[in-house]
């Protein structure tokens, strides 16, 4: 276990936490860690067990040749790594796969390979598991009472001790495997872009946080290794965050999330501010005065009554939450449609509309910028060079406001930021351009103007020159080294006339 950097306390209230031994500076390396496993989500479609690639999950979808479960050709020749353990379970044992009907959506059945492969590795490295692994929090007893304990006792329990004929394996370990699965997982996404988890058992005992000052990379060079960097400047003997949650969604959705399959409330200092820090991330606006925003009267009871921070008028979290749902629906309604012209004058409308309902920084606004932001030059009769000043200004406008909301909850180097700080720098340089060669701006603030995006996309390859060359933030960070490259050279041409 790599804690070279930070110590490991306790405390009744966290459990285990980390904090550090020295100042980091944002970028420098925390921790570098292998994962225990490997492997699909529940509730998955049929995917490749090797490479996790969707596949057909009927009788015409591509097999094993040994154990029958879906395997694509490459990871068929391959002889893939991931799926050897349990291949071997499979064919000692003769468990087939279930072949699916055309229309399913999800395999039930691979719902048991990530608590397989869990198990299987434990009996290959019993000294990992029991220095790392076993004394990982898994909340049993509450776990006990909840549906995902009946859904894994009957999907994964009872098919592994039956079918799989494991009854080396006890109920209790398994369900331990579950639930250690359940609340320490960490996403990563295999080349193809599915989601897969992964268990580092050092990574889960740093502390959560809704304004996390750590970030992660899992690299997919066969082993997933992950490199955990500082996203920011953190002082000696400072508490080190990661987060199990979105941090684009408000506190009542992000705490939802955690008590379901965390099971845990979030006491960070985000979550115990109604105003998430001053930002109003969950407010809509008052209907009884036109100054107002509704804040909750207890940000972690999500019964908890609203009340305007203006006039005191307050409305019950049923009605706010029938209020809000209806317009995240139209959200969701215009999002889910093809991109198109269309698509973005509708955007625009409904940013229009919303502004007066929510305050402008809530997080449904929020997803609406980034959407707009990602249309905007780029769909049909649409691209960047063609946009008129006046809609390189919004686009510009959009991204800042978004970039605010950033740099409060996931500030310094974290991959969000570094994308929009990409998108930040065409419109920039396009605008700079269009207002220069129109005798607008005088060289010295087209030079200043070109500077601007230049610091814009160098900040964002600073970010993004760690990730993984074959994600697309990989493939990011060469298209931001060349840019900035391209640009301090257009600098450098400005002729002061």
């Amino acid at each position: 276990m790599a804690e070279k950097n930070f110590q490991v306390l306790q405390s009744d209230e966290l459990g285990r936490y980390g904090v550090t031994v020295k100042d980091l500076k944002a970028g420098d390396v925390l921790l570098k860690e292998t994962p225990f496993v490997v492997g699909p989500k529940q509730d998955t479609p049929v995917v490749c067990l090797g490479c996790n690639i969707f596949l057909d999950g009927t009788s015409s979808g591509p097999r094993c040749s040994r154990c029958g479960w879906p395997l694509c050709p490459d990871c068929e020749m391959a002889q893939a790594p991931l799926h050897k353990a349990e291949c071997r379970v499979f064919v000692k044992n003769a468990v087939k796969f279930q072949n699916l009907p055309k229309e399913a959506m999800v395999c039930l059945q691979l719902d048991c390979i990530t608590p397989l492969r869990l198990l299987l590795a434990k009996e290959a490295d019993p000294g990992r598991w029991e220095r790392e692994v076993s004394v990982m929090e898994h909340h049993e007893t509450i776990r006990r009472d909840s549906p995902s304990w009946r859904v894994d006792d009957t999907n994964i329990v009872k098919y592994l001790r039956g079918p799989c004929k494991l009854s080396r394996f006890p109920e209790t370990l398994i369900q331990q495997a579950c639930g250690i699965l359940e609340v320490n997982s960490f996403e990563a996404h295999t080349i193809c872009g599915n989601p897969i988890r992964c268990i580092f058992p050092t990574l889960a005992i740093l502390a959560h946080s809704c304004v996390p000052n750590l970030t992660h990379t899992i690299y997919l060079d066969g082993d997933f290794r992950m490199i955990c960097r500082a996203a920011v400047d953190i002082p000696k003997g400072d508490m080190l965050y990661t987060t199990y949650t979105y941090t684009q969604n408000g506190t009542k959705e992000r705490q939802n999330h955690l008590r379901r399959g965390k099971y845990f409330i979030c006491h960070c200092q985000r979550c115990l501010d109604p105003t998430e820090l001053g930002t109003f991330f969950s407010s809509p606006r008052c209907n009884s005065c036109s100054s107002g925003f509704y804040l909750s009267q207890d940000s972690l009871d999500p019964a908890a009554n609203w009340e305007c921070n203006s006039c005191k008028d307050s409305i019950s979290s049923t009605l706010l939450d029938e209020k809000i749902d209806k317009i995240q629906q139209d959200f969701t309604a215009l999002k889910s449609q093809e991109s198109s012209r269309t698509k973005l004058i509708e955007g625009e409308k409904l940013l229009k509309h919303l502004l007066t309902l929510l305050h402008p920084n809530h997080y449904i606004l929020m997803s609406l910028r980034e959407m707009l932001i990602e249309m905007l030059g780029h769909v049909e009769g649409c691209g960047l060079n063609g946009l008129p000043e006046v809609l390189l200004n919004h686009k510009i406008q959009l991204i800042r406001e978004v970039l605010n909301i950033l740099d409060k909850f996931e500030p310094g180097m974290t991959r969000a930021r570094a994308t929009m700080l990409f998108e930040l720098h065409a419109p920039l340089a396009i605008l700079a351009k269009k207002l220069f060669y129109s005798s607008k701006i005088p060289p010295s603030e087209f030079r200043q103007r070109l500077l601007e995006a230049a610091t814009c996309v160098g900040e964002a390859y600073g970010i993004l020159k760690w990730e993984d060359s074959r994600m697309s933030e990989g493939l990011l960070a060469t298209v931001s080294k060349k840019t900035f490259e391209q640009l301090l050279n257009d600098i450098a041409d400005i002729k002061e006339m």
